[in-house]
């Protein structure tokens, strides 16, 4: 088994660690790090996706932190917020007292007589999961704002699966930062680490130098063969592979693949929305007295929503003297922002820059440089879980498995990506087989295309992802031609079968199936016809995704009636075993 993975920053590399089998990891510039990597010009280095380590497993962020050895520092969070001219300490909710006195008595006010925890008791989105837990105050003047610049939605059309990522503090605290006391919030990131040198892609480095990274190959097509193995050609050379592990942007995945894609599934990565984002970064002559690690810019008349400070996390990504700032502007790819020039871009930031007394002087700036991401943030619409589902489980089915923000299609920083990856590979790792049991009777009419039907539907896909299969099939002494069909079948594929000389009895029948069965997981049916093998996928789909021991499915509407109370029966034994 070899696997091709295509995309070298944090999704693919920890992939490659992970892996047991080989692989090859194809990246189609001459660098690794994807949109965690960094660059340096005239003394500044700036990360093309500003990031930070800091995570709530600390097993991955020892992982992390060891990577680099002692090229890491640990540094104290100084974020701040940008209110009315004022800069209050992050997170909001912990800084009340430095609002005015109007709008922190309303936040506190709305915060604790909250008439939204009654009614939105069963929130359905991320405005009233908002409401209910933070009251009117906080989410007018800071969570609604900040998250509508962000997203670029209505919260309203925001899934609640975002809620799982916003931690909330105690009612006690809120108190506290209104009258006065310092309190702290979202303390799993209270400290982070970063590397001392070669910004954020010094990580994407150290993990490089373990695996094989083929460099300035740029994926123009990805093939799959009748015998279902990958073809990936960068228009002049041709690789092959077993499988494919994708950490691409899942809108350009499908522009290179050959594999028809059904209608339900175009519609659901039409469906996924990632907006783009403009990465402002200057380099300033000068002290940085604030030291601050990031500032967040609410107010709709600034489109910049937060900037971060580059020197704060390593004193080597500015030369001495000087000290450097990234403003990030995120946009919908439809926005007329996303069109305009450099220079527009640059004067609006350094203008309300200016305007917030964030820097002081035009003068000192020595240095000005505009990124754009066509790919930045995921966002999380109510549409977001039923389409990921799809692709989700779509893809790894042709062979291809989704890894990475844009690929696997969510918003994690880098620590997730590692746990996703973690997860993903283990499940790839797993030698996991699948026993396929059926008993068969007096089937002679229909035997062949429900043997074929199972190689084909089941066992060729499980083939196709890595999981071994068994198939076995129990003739039951029947009198027809069941048997003899049966036995020309193992000559086209690797069937098993349990022939009895007579009639032993759907029980006994069953209990030799299951002793025979060496399998992980059993996939029970009938082969006469009733239930399309195909059903599998349903259940198998269920019994993954909920981590379940047993999945059980029945025919709703089964005739002529006599056949109902013959599967009850069934059933009924089949509990005895």
């Amino acid at each position: 088994m070899k696997y091709g993975i295509i995309g070298a920053g944090p999704s693919g590399l920890t992939m490659a660690l992970f892996l047991k089998e080989k692989c090859q990891v194809l990246e189609k510039n001459n660098h690794p790090g994807g949109h965690a990597s960094s660059f340096t010009e005239k003394g500044f280095t700036f990360d093309y996706g500003p990031h930070i380590m800091f995570s709530k497993n600390k097993n991955i962020l020892d992982f992390m932190i060891a990577t680099l050895k002692n090229n890491v520092q640990k540094c104290r969070r100084n974020n701040k917020i940008s209110y009315k001219g004022r800069l209050i300490k992050y997170p909001f909710e912990n800084d009340l007292k430095s609002l005015p006195l109007e709008d922190n008595f309303e936040c506190l006010k709305t915060y604790l007589f909250n008439p939204y925890k009654k009614k939105y008791k069963n929130p359905q989105n991320l405005r009233q999961w908002l409401l209910s837990h933070f009251g009117k105050g906080i989410c007018e003047k800071y969570l609604f704002p900040y998250n509508e610049k962000v997203w670029r939605i209505p919260v309203s059309k925001l899934s609640m699966i975002w809620t799982e990522r916003i931690p909330l503090p105690p009612a006690l605290d809120i108190i506290k930062s209104s009258i006065g006391f310092e309190t702290e919030g979202y303390l799993h990131q209270l400290y982070y680490y970063y590397p001392l040198r070669g910004g954020y892609q010094a990580i994407s480095n150290a993990w490089a130098k373990k695996v094989p990274v083929r460099y300035n190959f740029t994926v123009k097509k990805v093939e799959k063969t009748r015998q279902g193995k990958f073809i990936v050609s960068d228009g002049r050379e041709r690789l092959m592979f077993d499988r494919i592990i994708s950490t691409i942007p899942i809108h350009e995945l499908v522009k290179l693949i050959n594999i028809p894609i059904p209608g339900r599934v175009k519609r659901a990565i039409k469906g996924l929305i990632v907006n783009p984002t403009y990465g402002v970064c200057l380099g300033i002559k000068g002290v940085d007295k604030n030291k601050f690690t990031a500032v967040y810019f609410p107010e709709a008349s600034f489109l910049v929503n937060r900037i971060n400070f580059p020197k704060t996390f390593s004193p080597f990504n500015a030369p001495k003297g000087y000290y450097s700032l990234q403003a990030e502007i995120v946009c919908r790819k439809d926005a007329k922002i996303w069109r305009e020039k450099d220079d527009v871009i640059i004067d609006h930031v350094i203008d309300g820059l200016i305007e917030r007394r964030i820097i002081e002087n035009r003068k000192d700036i020595v240095y000005k440089k505009v990124l754009r991401s066509e790919y930045a943030y995921v966002v999380y619409d109510t549409e977001y879980e039923k389409n990921t589902d799809i692709i989700r489980s779509w893809f790894p089915k042709q062979g291809i498995h989704l890894v990475g923000r844009f690929s696997y299609f969510e918003y994690v920083n880098v620590d997730m990506v590692i746990a996703r990856s973690l997860e993903i590979a283990s499940l790839l790792n797993k030698s996991e087989k699948i026993s396929i049991l059926s008993p068969a009777h007096q089937n002679e009419g229909n035997i062949r295309q429900f043997a074929e039907a199972v190689f084909k539907d089941v066992v060729k896909p499980l083939q196709k992802q890595g999981i071994k299969t068994e198939v076995i099939i129990a003739e039951d002494g029947s009198t027809d031609k069941t048997g003899e069909i049966l036995q020309s079948l193992q000559k086209k594929y690797p069937l098993k079968l349990l022939l009895a000389k007579e009639r032993l009895g759907p029980v006994q029948a069953i209990k030799n199936l299951f002793a025979e069965a060496s399998g992980d997981l059993i996939f029970f049916l009938d082969s006469d016809g009733e239930i399309s093998p195909r059903y599998f996928w349903n259940l198998y789909e269920v019994f993954k995704k909920e981590n379940l021991g047993v999945a059980v499915a029945y025919k709703m509407k089964r005739k002529p009636w006599y056949r109902f109370l013959i599967s009850r029966v069934n059933n009924f034994w089949l509990q005895l075993l």
